[in-house]
């Protein structure tokens, strides 16, 4: 007798296969429930779970649940906050939001290590939203460094108010 228990999925042709399939499952089940717990406000997040010694499911699926409730957190930062005078708001939420599309893929990947990376990711949507504006480069770079402090401020802004101190 045959049934859905003793047939393979199609796309299924080895245990490697399986396994992922498997993870991926569980990943996606976990996400569900975390983001339903958020919703209901019954889920309290420890920033320690962020990082821990060995990296699991649960803390993955912890960590991407954070990254999307910072999302929503800039986003209405953005949209009820007038940010610098001297950056532009698009600027800004779209370095933050790049910022954070990298960390939600990275995660703890070597990648996303050093301080380098999250400099060329604001200079590079800098140069994309002022390429063609006619700024001499001096200017360019300071518009840069200053666009830094503004992505800093709103993701340390963004961190506050969801509850989580440095130190």
């Amino acid at each position: 007798m045959t049934n859905r228990r003793n047939i393979p999925l199609p796309s299924i042709n080895s245990p490697e296969d399986a396994a992922r399939y498997a993870y991926r499952t569980v990943s996606n089940t976990a996400i569900d429930i975390a983001r339903r717990s958020t919703r209901e406000k019954s889920m309290l997040m420890n920033v320690s779970l962020l990082s821990p010694a060995a990296p699991s499911v649960e803390s993955e699926v912890t960590a991407k649940v954070f990254v999307e409730t910072m999302f929503t957190k800039v986003s209405e930062i953005v949209a009820r906050d007038v940010s610098c005078p001297g950056c532009q708001q698009q600027i800004v939420l779209a370095a933050t939001t790049e910022i954070l599309h990298l960390v939600l893929i990275e995660g703890e990947s070597e990648g996303t290590r050093g301080q380098t990376w999250f400099d060329d990711v604001i200079y590079e949507t800098v140069d994309r939203f002022t390429q063609d504006m006619g700024i001499l480069p001096a200017a360019r770079r300071q518009r840069k460094s200053r666009c830094k402090r503004c992505v800093m401020d709103l993701i340390a802004l963004g961190l506050s108010e969801l509850g989580y101190r440095r130190g």
